[in-house]
């Protein structure tokens, strides 16, 4: 039987890693996020399309369907739908 100590400790170290790795990771998407996209020779890299501002933003999932590309849009939805 563990004693209240060492079960508080697990529980403590556990939050510790939780935490750490949630800042890991947005370290390491923030830093992706900063390099721009880059394409060796001899391909390109350009926008091909753009959004209407204020209206679409956070563009979600993205898909190509019958030689057309759909992109769906966060638009602060919730998780749920």
């Amino acid at each position: 039987m563990k004693s209240i100590f060492a079960i508080r400790l697990c529980a403590l170290a556990s939050r510790v890693f939780s935490i750490w790795a949630i800042l890991s990771l947005t370290t390491a998407a923030t830093t992706w996020a900063a390099e721009p996209a880059k394409a060796t020779h001899p391909y390109t890299v350009s926008v091909f399309a753009t959004s209407v501002p204020n209206v679409y933003y956070q563009p979600d999932s993205i898909t190509v369907w019958n030689g057309n590309v759909f992109i769906g849009y966060g638009n602060n939805a919730t998780p749920d739908g």
